[in-house]
């Protein structure tokens, strides 16, 4: 499996769908499955951060209230994040293989996609492919 992090855009170009990044350039068949899906939960993360806001507050010497407050706090940032953060995952055939590709919107510095942007992408996608049918 082969992983890239890197920033392209999504372009329609007569009645084509092509993701163009820095080093590659896909063109999307007209079979080519489109589905919204979740990344997997970040335990090391989410286990990380919980660490260091039952620490912190222990240092501080805060009282129990504050920390309650804190711990309720930050699962709620990370259940939102997780829960409103899709990736597009598309997949086809190129040649003789079997290719997958897992887009998201970065727009604003990622936050555009966990505020509608990927959806808003995937259903452009969804419409570009129909009607190049």
């Amino acid at each position: 499996m082969v992983v890239y992090d890197e920033k392209g855009t999504v372009g329609f170009d007569h009645n084509k769908v092509v993701i163009k990044s820095k080093s590659s350039q896909v063109e999307l068949p007209n079979d080519t499955e489109l589905a919204m899906v979740r990344s997997k939960f970040g335990w090391g993360n989410f286990s990380l951060v919980m660490l260091i806001t039952l620490v912190y507050p222990m240092i501080r010497q805060q009282s129990a209230v504050f920390t309650t407050m804190l711990l309720l706090f930050v699962i709620g940032i990370f259940l939102f994040l997780h829960l409103k953060h899709k990736w597009i995952k598309i997949s086809f055939i190129r040649g003789t293989e079997n290719q997958v590709v897992y887009i998201s919107d970065s727009s604003g510095d990622g936050w555009g996609g966990i505020f509608g942007g990927t959806e808003k992408l995937f259903n452009q996608l969804q419409l570009a492919l129909d009607q190049s049918e």
